[in-house]
């Protein structure tokens, strides 16, 4: 007698296909068996690659979050420096106008160190008399930094 086989790729899912059996396949066949068991989580070269790859990620991101960190250091230090020359050339605006236009002279501002207690920021005055107008520089030096250096012109009106 010949044995019939059926064939269904499609899971049993309905009422009316209970009574049809499903064969069940092997996770691992017959020739699988005799070579070995199966290869299960991660080889050590695998481990160790990334490893390294996590490593070369990691320096690279705290050189550039240092590099980033001393550019915020410099702006902070620019930004005070800038400051501290508006400031003066403010008071300068100020004694001309409360003082008078001739009190402007180079020996009423001599030149700050640590200006008003901002500690290594040093602060110098020029004043440049060419009759009809003066030219007034205040020029802010800190160390690792460029001078800032204002610039303005004031006239006797």
């Amino acid at each position: 007698m010949r044995r019939q086989q059926t064939i269904n790729p499609i899971p049993l899912r309905h009422p009316w296909q209970r009574g049809l059996k499903q064969e069940k396949t092997p996770l691992i066949s017959e020739g699988d068996a005799a070579e070995g068991p199966q290869q299960a989580g991660y080889s050590l070269v695998e481990l160790i690659m990334v490893i390294i790859f996590i490593g070369v990620a990691f320096v690279a991101t705290m050189g550039m979050m240092s590099g980033s960190m001393q550019k915020s250091a410099q702006s902070e230090v620019l930004t005070q420096a800038i400051f501290l020359a508006e400031q003066k050339m403010e008071a300068i605006r100020g004694d001309k106008n409360s003082l008078g236009y001739h009190y402007l002279v180079n020996d009423n501002y001599p030149p700050e160190q640590d200006a008003d207690g901002y500690v290594g920021y040093t602060r110098m005055v020029s004043i440049q008399d060419f009759g009809s107008y003066k030219e007034i520089k205040v020029t802010v030096t800190y160390p690792g930094i460029k001078p800032v250096t204002l610039i303005t012109q004031m006239a006797n009106y």
